[in-house]
């Protein structure tokens, strides 16, 4: 029995680094949808640009898997719109895991879950649907993530924290043992969070402390 066809919705930078993840497992795409008129009928990485979203929606939802392309550098609203809507239609999402990527036993992983190049994720973690660990992110033993989270590149998560849902935690964060981080917050690019972040607070610095946005 043949497996599903995998296409990728979004076309921009993220997307580009999951199609190279998807590649180097075997799972080469069928198509990429972009928002981008301009980039219809080109190619990304070699795989075709089929569309907009609507080329994709218009397959039936149990004949192919999706993978969410779109990227955040802040908190994940359009990647959590994105993800919702098309769970909503009944399409799954593939749990995308590089093969460069450590992940041990005993790790929980959601419905369309990427872990991506030199992620390390230690026994006991949860990453929850839709939530990225990004390229060479450390996730240590029994921390949970929610849904739509994305821990960005080279970010610290220490043993024991809990992130809540919609969080964005920046390039090279760095999250001490325990602490919690509420739902929407976002921590900037290299802070050093030592104690527990409020929902919808953006916190900075080392050591972190709230800013206004």
């Amino acid at each position: 029995m043949s497996l599903p066809e995998i296409f990728v919705i979004g076309g921009g930078g993220h997307a580009k680094v999951l199609v190279g993840a998807l590649k180097r497992a075997g799972r080469t795409p069928a198509g990429i949808t972009d928002a981008d008129q301009a980039h219809h009928g080109g190619r990304l990485l070699g795989v075709p640009v089929v569309g907009g979203d609507a080329a994709v929606e218009r397959l039936s939802p149990d004949a192919v898997l999706l993978v969410n392309g779109l990227g955040s550098t802040g908190r994940p609203v359009a990647r959590a719109a994105l993800f919702n809507r098309f769970h909503a239609r009944g399409f799954r999402f593939f749990t995308v895991i590089d093969t460069t990527a450590l992940v041990s036993e005993e790790v929980a992983l959601g419905d369309g879950a990427q872990v991506l190049a030199g992620a390390i994720l230690q026994p006991g973690v949860r990453l929850g649907p839709n939530s990225v660990a990004n390229t060479g992110a450390r996730i240590e033993h029994d921390a949970v993530a929610g849904a739509h989270v994305h821990v960005a590149p080279g970010a610290v998560v220490l043993g024991g924290v809990v992130i809540e849902d919609m969080v964005h935690v920046g390039a090279g964060a760095v999250l001490r043992q325990g602490v919690r981080v509420g739902t929407g917050a976002v921590i900037g690019a290299g802070a050093v969070v030592v104690a527990d972040v409020p929902p919808g607070a953006v916190v900075a610095g080392v050591p972190a402390r709230p800013l206004h946005e």
